[in-house]
């Protein structure tokens, strides 16, 4: 019986060896290419695991020069064993060293300088995470997913272009068990407690002495992080149940531990309070009533003070002035019951489902915040023949699978039906572009630029463009030679 690794799973096993008569190439002509390619590995890898090891002759030379010391290694192979089935691959074999002798001159061919800064470690995506887990002795690989699901379901951290970034709740989270869980937070118990589970299955350990060994320190740490963890002894002046410390997606706070049934909370210590709304002159759009300024997190906004009837928001832009974000509308979403919004977007005004993220339901209106109702337009998908609706993308309307996401197939709008398809999504006007000269070169390639419109105003665009990409803001002095001045905000 051979000892399994650390990272195996002796209760999931996918391939045992039977028979080694059924070589790769008998079984290569009774199966598909990809299953015989599976097999051979399979095979050739067992194989090799009962094979001796490979033998090689190497050879270190060391070459002084001044005070420098440099070291050339060559090796060659005497005894294939194991690589005999199982090469390595894209690998060179043999070094081969050119024949020297002790003591002998050499003369400098070539000096090569090389500069090598250091990094600090890059932070864990997935598969570094997994890797570590495998190096530590942690989890399986059954319950690896289920870790990296967790620790994102509960705020421990937050994914940002596919890295893995602590919170503040993970911090403290790990502070607090750190402190009162040690054993338990030690790298090694996973590790250790892994082994013994292996043990009791082989009857090499009696379970119950595990079971003893692990709870009497752990019903210690327990009592200890009951009597003295932060918040532990406070209680609920509602329920009279214990008061706890909880944490959100905005930080710190403290929580009676009866919550759903008793929902009594309190600001954490040291913890700002939050702002209190203010009345201001600004009129809602939907109902008419006053709106609030707000704090959030990406800074103030103007809330109806109707809220919750009335769901209406709007952000400042840079001059100060109230941009209506979203819009309360009698439309309901047809996946999650939820009421929808009108929501301002890159590409104008859409139908956006209040249950976002978790719901992601979306719907195109008009410029007057209509609800543009797609029609068969008799256009079947290519791949999975269902009907295709016109959607709006950056460079204006195309024609998308109505299964989307399942199905992501897309096509142009056809010649016969661009006048149909205008009707329901009107074409931008076009914007006279003013006749100016222009002086200023690309700060990409020192290229000419030209007047360019945009959404925010016009700018200044490389007349290379797409190959060179470059853009500059308009200076003051060249805003106001344009006839718009209006454009410009």
């Amino acid at each position: 019986k051979f000892a399994s690794g650390k990272s195996a799973q002796e209760a999931h096993e996918a391939v045992r060896p039977t028979d080694l008569s059924y070589t790769p190439e008998k079984v290569a002509a009774l199966i598909p290419l990809e299953q015989s390619k599976l097999y051979a590995l399979i095979y050739n890898r067992f194989v090799a695991s009962q094979m001796k090891p490979a033998v090689f002759s190497v050879t270190q030379v060391e070459v002084k020069c001044d005070k420098g010391l440099f070291k050339a290694q060559g090796k060659i192979l005497k005894f294939a064993g194991f690589r005999k089935v199982l090469a390595p691959g894209g690998k060179q074999e043999d070094t081969m060293l050119p024949d020297l002798k002790e003591k002998q001159k050499l003369n400098l061919q070539e000096l090569v300088g090389s500069q090598h800064f250091t990094q600090p470690p890059s932070r864990y995506g997935e598969a570094s995470l997994v890797k570590v887990l495998e190096k530590e002795g942690i989890g399986r690989p059954s319950t690896y997913a289920t870790i990296i699901s967790k620790i994102q379901e509960r705020f421990y951290v937050e994914v940002k272009e596919r890295r893995f970034f602590a919170t503040d709740i993970g911090i403290k989270v790990i502070d607090l068990l750190v402190e009162y869980f040690p054993t338990v937070m030690d790298l090694k118990f996973t590790s250790q407690m892994e082994e013994e589970l292996d043990q009791i299955e082989t009857n090499v350990v009696p379970r119950n002495k595990v079971l003893d060994d692990f709870f009497a320190p752990f019903s210690s740490s327990m009592t200890d992080a009951k009597t003295k963890m932060p918040g532990a002894m406070e209680k609920c002046p509602q329920c009279g149940k214990e008061i706890i410390e909880r944490y959100s997606r905005r930080g710190r706070f403290y929580g009676c531990a009866g919550y759903p049934e008793c929902n009594y909370i309190k600001r954490a210590e040291g913890v700002e309070p939050r702002e209190k709304p203010i009345l201001t002159e600004h009129i809602c759009p939907s109902c008419g009533k006053q709106m609030l300024q707000r704090s959030g997190k990406t800074g103030p906004f103007l809330g109806c003070s109707g809220y919750p009837d009335c769901k209406t928001t709007m952000n400042f832009d840079p001059e100060g002035v109230p941009v209506v974000t979203t819009k309360p509308t009698e439309h309901t979403c047809e996946k999650c019951s939820k009421p929808m919004v009108i929501r301002e977007g890159k590409r104008g005004p859409f139908l956006a489902c209040t249950g976002y993220p978790k719901c992601k339901n979306a719907k195109d209106v008009d410029a007057q915040g209509n609800l543009i109702v797609q029609t068969d337009l008799g256009v079947k998908c290519e791949k999975c023949s269902g009907p295709m609706n016109v959607r709006k993308g950056p460079r204006g309307p195309f024609l998308g699978c109505a299964a989307y996401p399942k199905c992501r197939s897309t096509k142009p709008i056809p010649e016969e039906l661009k006048e149909k398809v205008n009707l329901m999504y009107p074409p931008p006007p076009k914007v006279d572009i003013p006749e100016i000269e222009i002086t200023d070169t690309c700060p990409e390639c020192d290229g000419p630029m030209k007047l360019r419109p945009g959404r925010k105003g016009f700018f200044l665009g490389c007349t290379k463009y797409p190959k060179c990409k470059g853009t500059k803001p308009l200076d003051p002095e060249l805003a106001e030679k344009l006839e718009f001045p209006g454009m410009n905000k």
